[in-house]
């Protein structure tokens, strides 16, 4: 995986979300590891090429958001080892409002996390939480 931690202008967000992925040999179901405002990181077993194009969709409460990427890499992810692709989104169709109300939860969720776990005298306090910035892509 290359190191291109330089080049993010957004943190990331540790979660696990699951999607539905259109555009490569077969639609099928993937999962999210971590989301920024402008991109993402996602488990992928199959072969995905840079460059390539990818629908995305899935849902948060009642409503759907869905997406256009471009996969940016491929390789692991640095926290989990797990196989995937990394990458950037290029058009948030009507989905715009939602999707960023969504990351900003993560966010505040994880700006809670901290506050608490601030107070507390565990090393390990924020381990399992899923909205802690990752900075693998």
């Amino acid at each position: 995986m290359p190191d291109d931690s330089n080049q993010r202008r957004q943190p990331r967000y540790e979660t696990r979300r699951r999607l539905w992925c259109e555009g490569q040999e077969q639609d099928r179901f993937g999962e999210t590891h971590n989301i920024s405002q402008g991109g993402m990181f996602i488990v992928a077993d199959e072969e995905t090429e840079i460059g390539q194009h990818v629908k995305l969709s899935f849902d948060e409460g009642d409503e759907k958001i869905a997406l256009e990427v471009e996969v940016m890499w491929t390789g692991e992810h640095a926290g989990t080892g797990a196989k995937g692709v990394g990458v950037r989104i290029v058009d948030f169709g009507s989905s715009k409002d939602v999707y960023q109300r969504f990351v900003q939860k993560l966010e505040q969720e994880k700006s809670a996390g901290s506050a608490d776990s601030s107070s507390e005298s565990s090393p390990s306090a924020d381990a399992d939480d899923t909205s802690v910035p990752s900075e693998s892509p």
